[in-house]
C-alpha cells in the first residue's frame, strides 16, 4: 500500500503570562510498525520510516534546546503503544528517541489512564498511541492534569493536557506594564522655557 509523506507541523508561541515561548511540534507517524510484543514488527519499509521520522523529531527537539528559544511540547499520533514502549524502550519509538532529549509523557508525570486514545471497530481498546511529550528540563513547566475525551466522530480519543510554564526572571506581562515614570525634567513641548518666555523674548 501507498506510505504518505508525514511531516513535522510546529509553531512558537508566547504565554503573556509568563513570558516563556513555547514550541509546540506535531506529529503523525506511519501505521502498523509495532509488534504484538511491543517492539518494532517485521514491516522493514514502514519502520525505516517510522526510524526516519523520530530522528529528525528527536534532531529537532536538540536543535531548540542548543538554540534556548522555549519550552518544548511534542504531540500528535504515533501509533505504537506507550504502554508496552516505555517497557522495551526500542531505540526506533518515542520513549528512546525523546527520552533522550530530556522529553517525558504526559503519562509519566500524571499516570496512566485505564481508557485508551484508540477505538477498535470490534470494541474498546487501551491502547495508548497518542501523546503529549512534555519538556523535563529543571524549572520550565509544570504539568497540572489530563483526559481523554470521549464520544468523537474518529477511531482515535483526543488527549487534553494542561500545563503551567514557570515565569521569567525579571518578566511582567503587558496588562501589568507601566509607563516608565519621569523626573520631570524633560523639556516643555509648547516652544516656553522655563520662565515662560518664547525664544524670541530670550
Amino acid at each position: 500500500s501507498t506510505i504518505r509523506s508525514k511531516y513535522i507541523n510546529w509553531v512558537r508561541l508566547r504565554d503573556l503570562v509568563t513570558g516563556r515561548a513555547i514550541n509546540v511540534l506535531n506529529n503523525h507517524l506511519v501505521p502498523s510498525v509495532q509488534g504484538g510484543k511491543g517492539g518494532p514488527n517485521n514491516n522493514k519499509r514502514r519502520v525505516a520510516i517510522y526510524r526516519k521520522h523520530m530522528e529528525a523529531l528527536s534532531a529537532l527537539v536538540y536543535r531548540i534546546h542548543q538554540a534556548k528559544v522555549g519550552i518544548v511540547v511534542v504531540t500528535g499520533d504515533f501509533n505504537v503503544n506507550y504502554r508496552k514502549d516505555r517497557v522495551l524502550k526500542p531505540y526506533v519509538f518515542p520513549y528512546r528517541q525523546l527520552g533522550k532529549r530530556g522529553m517525558r509523557a504526559s503519562y509519566e508525570f500524571l499516570g496512566l489512564p485505564r481508557m485508551g486514545t484508540h477505538t477498535l471497530k470490534g470494541g474498546n481498546s487501551t491502547r495508548l498511541i497518542d501523546y503529549v511529550y512534555l519538556d523535563n528540563r529543571p524549572k520550565v513547566l509544570t504539568p497540572k492534569k489530563q483526559r481523554i475525551v470521549r464520544n468523537m466522530s474518529s477511531d482515535h480519543r483526543p488527549l487534553l493536557v494542561d500545563i503551567q510554564p514557570t515565569t521569567m526572571n525579571g518578566w511582567v506581562p503587558p496588562w501589568e506594564q507601566t509607563e516608565e515614570p519621569t523626573d520631570g525634567t524633560e523639556e516643555p513641548t509648547d516652544g516656553t522655557g522655563d520662565d515662560g518666555s518664547t525664544p524670541m523674548e530670550r
